[in-house]
């Protein structure tokens, strides 16, 4: 897997099919390849792509929703920033799936969200594998300075399971109280991050601001706009 050299402010990460981080550009880049994507609306677009494993080691830097008008709708968007001595990483995630519902990269990473401790520097490492049954289950996992991984705060156990409804004469999961709980979980959890970024001396920035592409450097300009709805892989329409 490719090794971030290049000395820029920001790198934009999302997940692809094969779970793993992967930058856009819309120009061909050194060690960047060709991709055909698909768009929304059925066409296909040219990109240039250069995957990573993982993130480099850093802080957190930012977790918020970030809300995208397109054309006809309106997406919202989670994203990570990790901020490392090589710049900072910006993992960008669709928050729901076409169904409503918060996406498995979101919830799993929620239920790890209380065993960080914003203090310390972690990676995070996507992953994507398919069980006996053909389920794919997506991750994303966090790793210590000392090559550690967390463990789920929450359990499967604590979360209430999906309840099976019928609606137009079809059967469908409903995943509301299960994402109402998480979203809680969530909500404590970003108030203690804001909090202790308000506390840390070393930080002045207000958490609340979302940081804009075009205040970033020359190397941001290069790259594709991270909430392009044709970057993503796992769309949310």
């Amino acid at each position: 897997m490719a090794v971030k050299k290049e000395k820029k402010k920001h790198w934009f990460l999302q997940v692809d099919k094969d779970g793993y981080f992967v930058e856009r550009r819309k120009e061909p880049a050194e060690g960047f390849e060709k991709v055909i994507l698909k768009t929304p609306d059925g066409g296909e677009v040219v990109k240039y792509q250069q995957k990573y494993d993982e993130t480099s080691l850093g802080y957190f830097r930012n977790i918020y929703i970030k809300k995208v008008d397109f054309d006809k709708t309106t997406r919202e968007f989670f994203v990570i920033e990790i901020d490392s001595d090589e710049g900072v990483d910006v993992i960008t995630l669709p928050l729901r799936d076409s169904r409503d519902n918060l996406t498995q990269y979101v919830k799993n990473f929620i239920r790890l969200l209380p065993n960080i401790d914003f203090s310390k520097k972690y990676k995070i490492i996507p992953s994507r594998e398919k069980n006996d049954d053909g389920y794919v289950r997506k991750f994303l996992f966090v790793r210590d300075e000392d090559n550690n991984y967390l463990k789920f705060a929450i359990s499967k156990e604590q979360i209430p399971t999906a309840v099976k409804k019928v609606r137009a004469g079809k059967e469908y999961w409903d995943f509301t109280e299960q994402d109402e709980y998480l979203w809680k979980v969530l909500e404590e959890n970003l108030k203690r991050f804001k909090e202790h970024k308000e506390n840390n001396s070393k930080e002045t920035e207000d958490v609340s601001d979302v940081p804009k592409t075009e205040e970033n450097n020359e190397s941001s300009a290069e790259q594709t706009n991270p909430y392009n709805p044709d970057d993503f892989d796992d769309l949310p329409f």
